[in-house]
């Protein structure tokens, strides 16, 4: 918000000065040691990498979640956010779904050890199964060679 205001209402080297206290305060806030500082450095690498990095949020809050990719967005349609940007969201495991939060040593596995109920539509007619990406390439493979 300051450096949007800066831009529409100070002259070119205050908002210019603006631009840099924000660059300034975004640094102190991530490097300072103390209890809810934001990140600590962890950003400090993608925004070397030239990247906008905004994080972590929390991946379980809707309402942040959707004001901070609305910010994202409208700051890049605006064009004051010209980089890429790094989104870091934090969630825990499972949130929300008792037996997933239950199966601590499962971690993220790709077939868990507990079914989801699926409702199934008798009228939807059957999905085609595509092939894995590395049977398609091998056989564009071999039909090269």
């Amino acid at each position: 918000f300051a450096k949007t205001a800066s831009k529409t209402l100070l002259p070119e080297q205050l908002s210019s000065a603006a631009a840099k206290l924000d660059e300034y305060t975004r640094d102190f806030v991530k490097t300072v040691p103390f209890k809810g500082s934001g990140s600590g450095s962890k950003g400090e690498m993608f925004e070397q990498f030239g990247f906008y990095y905004v994080g972590p949020i929390d991946g379980h809050n809707m309402e942040t979640l959707v004001e901070v990719m609305a910010n994202i967005r409208r700051q890049h349609e605006e064009g004051t956010l010209q980089k890429p940007v790094l989104l870091h969201i934090k969630t825990k495991k499972g949130n929300g779904y008792e037996p997933a939060q239950q199966a601590s040593d499962k971690l993220h596995a790709v077939k868990p050890k507990f079914n989801v109920p699926k409702v199934v539509d008798p009228n939807e007619p059957p999905k085609l199964i595509k092939p894995a990406l590395t049977t398609v390439f091998a056989k564009a493979l071999v039909r090269e060679a």
